[in-house]
C-alpha cells in the first residue's frame, strides 16, 4: 500500500475531543497545539474494501480489513 498522503486528517488523542468540539473555545494557541503529526509508530494501516468509495455504504464493514481475495471479489462485484 502507498504511504499516507500529505493531506492526512488531524488525529486527536482521546482527551482532546471535548476541547476540539467545544464551539465556545477561544484559545487558538491551545487548538494549534493539537495540530501536530500523530506518531506513526502508534498507527496501523490495512487494506479495506472498495465499498468505502460509495457514500451509500455507511457502516462498520467499511473499516474492516480485507484479504487480497476479498478485495478482488468486491472490486469485480456488480452490486
Amino acid at each position: 500500500m502507498p504511504d499516507f498522503h500529505d493531506r492526512m486528517p488531524v488525529i486527536l488523542p482521546d482527551d482532546a475531543y471535548d476541547l476540539w468540539l467545544d464551539p465556545g473555545f477561544q484559545k487558538t494557541d491551545a487548538i494549534c497545539d493539537l495540530l501536530k503529526p500523530f506518531d506513526p509508530n502508534v498507527m496501523r494501516r490495512f487494506e479495506v474494501s472498495s465499498r468505502v468509495n460509495l457514500v451509500k455504504n455507511d457502516d462498520p464493514a467499511c473499516a474492516e480489513p480485507v484479504s487480497q481475495e476479498t478485495a478482488a471479489t468486491v472490486m469485480t462485484s456488480t452490486d
